[in-house]
C-alpha cells in the first residue's frame, strides 16, 4: 500500500503539479505566534517542549482525521494518505524551477535565470562567478528537504512522518535567522529527522551516479554527525556527477546548462533507485 500511495502521489506531483499553489504553511506560523502569546511566560516554552507542542496541534488533529476517515470508509482513508503526501512534498516543483531555468540559460536571459536562481536557492546571490556551484549545491539539499526526506519518513511513519519532517523544515526555514532555544530546538529536531535520509540519499546519488566519487566525497566529510547532513548530500552528490566548473574546462561552454541538467538527472534516477529498492523490498514482504 505505500508503494502504491508512493507512486501515485509522485505521478500527480510530477505530472499535473496540483499542489502547488496551495502548498501554504502560513497556519503553522500562526499556531506557532498563537501558543507564544499565551504560553511564553512558561519556562518550558523556550525549548524542546515548545516546539513538540506546536508539532502536536495540525499532527494529532492528522491522526484523529486519517482514523475517522478509514473507520468510514477505506477509500477515504487512502485518498486522504494520498494528499497529505502530495502536501507534504516541495513546497515548489523542483524540476518545474530547473527546467526554466535552464531555459532561460539557454536563451541568454541573465536576469531571469538570476532570479530562478535565487528562488531556487532563497536568497539572493551575491557571487555571481560562482553561481552555478552554488545553485548545483542547493539543489542537492533541496531535492532531500523537498523529496527524499519526505519519502523516507512516510515509509517509515506513514502520512504523520511525511507531514511532520514537512512541518519542521518549515520551521527551521521561519527561524533560520533567529537564535534562541526555540530555534535551536527547531533546528536539532530537523537535523534529527534528516540524519538517517541523508545517508540514505548520499547512497542513492552513489548508485545513480559516480560510486566512487561519491563515497570520496561522502568520506570527506564527517560521517556521523548531526551538522555534516548537507554537506554530506553535497559532497556525494558533487561527486556522483563529477562535477567540475565551467571556469576550469571549456568543454561543455556552448552548453550552459550542462551541469543543471546533469544534477537533475541524477536527482531523477536516484528517485528511480529509491523506488526499486522499495519495491523489491515490499514484494519480498508480499512472497514471504
Amino acid at each position: 500500500m505505500t508503494l502504491i500511495i508512493l507512486l501515485i502521489g509522485l505521478a500527480l506531483e510530477t505530472f499535473y503539479g496540483v499542489f502547488v499553489e496551495y502548498r501554504r504553511f502560513e497556519w503553522l506560523i500562526r499556531i506557532f505566534h498563537w501558543l507564544e502569546k499565551h504560553l511564553s511566560r512558561y519556562r518550558f516554552w523556550d525549548g524542546v517542549p515548545g516546539v513538540l507542542l506546536t508539532l502536536a496541534c495540525p499532527l494529532i488533529a492528522l491522526l484523529i482525521i486519517g482514523y475517522g476517515l478509514g473507520e468510514l470508509l477505506v477509500l477515504l482513508g487512502f485518498l486522504f494518505t494520498v494528499v497529505i503526501l502530495v502536501y507534504s512534498l516541495g513546497p515548489d516543483d523542483l524540476n518545474g524551477q530547473l527546467d526554466k531555468y535552464i531555459h532561460a540559460l539557454e536563451a541568454a536571459e541573465t536576469d531571469q535565470a538570476m532570479e530562478l536562481a535565487a528562488d531556487i536557492i532563497g536568497t539572493e546571490i551575491r557571487d555571481h562567478d560562482n553561481r552555478e556551484h552554488l545553485l548545483i549545491e542547493s539543489v542537492l539539499v533541496q531535492s532531500h528537504q523537498r523529496i527524499f526526506a519526505v519519502i523516507f519518513w512516510f515509509v517509515v511513519l506513514g502520512a504523520f512522518g511525511a507531514l511532520l519532517v514537512r512541518l519542521v523544515t518549515e520551521l527551521k526555514d521561519e527561524f533560520a535567522e533567529i537564535h534562541g532555544g526555540y530555534a535551536n530546538a527547531v533546528r536539532d529536531l530537523y537535523q534529527i529527522l534528516s540524519w538517517p535520509s541523508a545517508r540514505l540519499l548520499a547512497i542513492g546519488f552513489a548508485l545513480s551516479g559516480s560510486l566512487v566519487h561519491a563515497f570520496e566525497g561522502w568520506n570527506g566529510n564527517d560521517a556521523v554527525s548531526l551538522e555534516g547532513n548537507d554537506s554530506i548530500i553535497q559532497a556525494s552528490g558533487l561527486g556522483a556527477i563529477q562535477y567540475e566548473s565551467q571556469a576550469a574546462g571549456d568543454e561543455n561552454e556552448e552548453d550552459p546548462g550542462y551541469w543543471i541538467r546533469e544534477v537533475q538527472g541524477l536527482i531523477n534516477r536516484t528517485l528511480i533507485v529509491w523506488l526499486t529498492v522499495l519495491g523489491v523490498t515490499t514484494l519480498a514482504g508480499w512472497l514471504v
